[in-house]
C-alpha cells in the first residue's frame, strides 16, 4: 500500500481505467497475503501436539520424572525431527524428514495465488494498453492522516513504471514458486517455506 498526498481533481473526472479490470487492482498484494494466511496455517496446524488434559494427573505415578510420558514423546516425536526422552537415551535416531501430511494442498496455493496475481496484473496491462492514460489511476481506500491543508490517504497507485514492477513481481514470484515446489517439497518445513515465501 502506498501512501499518497491527495491530488485535488474535479469532481466529474473520470479515469480511463474505470470500469476495466483496474478496478480489481487492491486483489494483486492481497492473494499472496491470503497464501501466507491459508500456508501459515497449515504450517501451525500440523505442529499442533495435543498434551494431556490435565498436567497434574502424572503426579505420584512411578516413574514420572518430567512432564512427557513415553507416549508423549512419541507423539512430540512424530511431528518434530529430533528425539526426545527415552529416545534420545536409547541412541534411537530421529525419525527422517519426509514429505508433509499438507504438501499437496501447500503445492497448489503457494503458485496458485502469485499465478492468479500474474494473470490480474495481465488483465490490468491489457485494460491500460486499450485506455489513453493522461495521469496515474489511483485507488483511494481511507484517509490515513490530515494536517492543516495536507492529507494523506492510503491508496494505490498505478502508472506504467509500477505495471512494469507489478508484472515482474508476480511473473518471476511465480516462476520462483512453481520452481520451489519441486526443490523444497520433501522439506519438513514445506507450508512455513511457502508463507514466508508468499
Amino acid at each position: 500500500m502506498i501512501f499518497l498526498a491527495q491530488v485535488a481533481a474535479a469532481p466529474e473526472f473520470t479515469h480511463a481505467l474505470n470500469g476495466t479490470a483496474a478496478e480489481w487492482l487492491w486483489l494483486v498484494p492481497l492473494l499472496p497475503l491470503l497464501g501466507f494466511a491459508i500456508n501459515g496455517g497449515l504450517a501451525l496446524w500440523s505442529r499442533y501436539v495435543p498434551g494431556p488434559a490435565d498436567p497434574d494427573e502424572h503426579h505420584g505415578e512411578p516413574g514420572h520424572v518430567g512432564a512427557l510420558t513415553a507416549g508423549d514423546a512419541h507423539a512430540v516425536a512424530a511431528v518434530s525431527p529430533e528425539p526426545i526422552g527415552d529416545d534420545r537415551e536409547k541412541g534411537h535416531e530421529a525419525h527422517p524428514p519426509g514429505k508433509h501430511r499438507y504438501a499437496g494442498l501447500v503445492s497448489i496455493v503457494g503458485p496458485a495465488v502469485l499465478g492468479l496475481s500474474f494473470l490480474l496484473t495481465v488483465a490490468i496491462l491489457f485494460a491500460m494498453r486499450g485506455a489513453h492514460m493522461e495521469e496515474p489511476f489511483v485507488q483511494r481506500y481511507f484517509t490515513w492522516m490530515v494536517t492543516g491543508q495536507l492529507q494523506i490517504d492510503a491508496a494505490l497507485q498505478l502508472d506504467q513504471l509500477s505495471m512494469l514492477m507489478m508484472l515482474v513481481v508476480t511473473g518471476v514470484g511465480f516462476l520462483i514458486h512453481v520452481f520451489s515446489v519441486g526443490y523444497m517439497r520433501e522439506d519438513p518445513g514445506y507450508p512455513r517455506y511457502f508463507a514466508y515465501l508468499n
